[in-house]
């Protein structure tokens, strides 16, 4: 018998009921809006392909009305997992419910707004691992099981928006090179909802960074992100000539082809690395050089 999608919306939301259903909200020490607990709130959140916009509200009202005391569960719930790690490693239903409840923590944060964001600083701490999962894939359980905490603190600054602007540029300052990675992700993203003009300069000042693994995280940033071609543009040439790090001049090749034809006063860089000894990158130069010549519409 197949199942329709609707009944796996149903099975997985049964699922994360019972996930969820934590000894804080039985022994009553989650605080409580309207007599309901923060848990059962946080599973009327949106999520699935036909949520029920009218609970959606409902909760996020209800979120906003516990405040300040909703917090401490929450952080719990991102440095936490509803179920033991070999469970969730062996049950995908289990793994599916586990992301929405993290997607409704999420969705949390946003609700609260300001009164949340006591905890930025912790959650900028907690980017840290994000530098060791980069060199893995985060297509397998146990990869994202193992890093789930790092890239939720991460999803929750994100949608924090301007406010955490602040915290993260000063983090791209900190001597420990896997917070300052974790940071350039984070702005990366951020930057979609702040549209702050100071995140790609401090950014653009990264593609030095004395780490290679910020310097390529950095180009891959740029790359992304998309603007300021005029200042972006050399830099990232620079990359491609003198970076004595392979891994940073291949990021710097595919941001440069992401900017097309606006990239051309790179082309100089991108031909001569056509010819590098690495087979990768004169391959990802050959598809900058593609990219750059191509006919496209103007520039930003």
């Amino acid at each position: 018998m197949l199942l329709q999608p609707s009944h796996v919306v149903l099975g997985l939301g049964v699922l994360l009921a019972s996930l969820s259903a934590s000894p804080q909200a039985e022994c009553g020490e989650e605080p409580r809006f309207q007599g309901r607990s923060l848990t059962l709130w946080l599973n009327d959140l949106a999520y699935g392909r036909y949520p029920d916009m009218e609970k959606h509200s409902a909760a996020v009202k209800a979120v906003c009305g516990m405040g300040v005391d909703a917090i401490p569960i929450l952080m719990n719930r991102i440095t936490t997992t509803s179920e033991s790690p070999t469970q969730l490693l062996r049950s995908e239903l289990k793994r599916d419910a586990q992301m929405l409840q993290d997607t409704q923590t999420v969705s949390a944060f946003e609700a609260l707004g300001p009164a949340s964001h006591s905890e930025i600083p912790t959650l900028i701490g907690l980017l840290a691992p994000q530098y060791d999962a980069a060199g893995e894939s985060p297509t397998e359980p146990e990869c994202w099981l193992k890093y789930r905490s790092s890239d939720l603190a991460g999803r929750v600054l994100e949608v924090m928006g301007a406010a955490a602007v602040n915290p993260l540029l000063k983090a791209l300052e900190e001597k420990d090179p896997r917070i300052r990675f974790g940071a350039v992700g984070v702005l990366e993203n951020t930057y979609r909802r702040s549209q702050d003009d100071r995140i790609v300069p401090a950014i653009l000042k990264r593609l030095r960074d004395e780490d290679t693994q910020v310097r390529w995280g950095s180009a891959r940033a740029l790359g992304s992100i998309g603007v300021l071609s005029e200042t972006c543009v050399p830099a990232l040439a620079e990359c491609v000539r003198n970076d004595p790090e392979g891994n940073v001049r291949s990021y710097a090749l595919m941001a440069l082809k992401k900017f097309g034809p606006r990239a051309k006063v790179a082309l100089p860089a991108v031909m001569a690395a056509t010819t590098d000894e690495n087979s990768d990158i004169r391959s990802y130069a050959r598809d900058a050089v593609k990219a750059i010549q191509a006919d496209a519409p103007g520039t930003r």
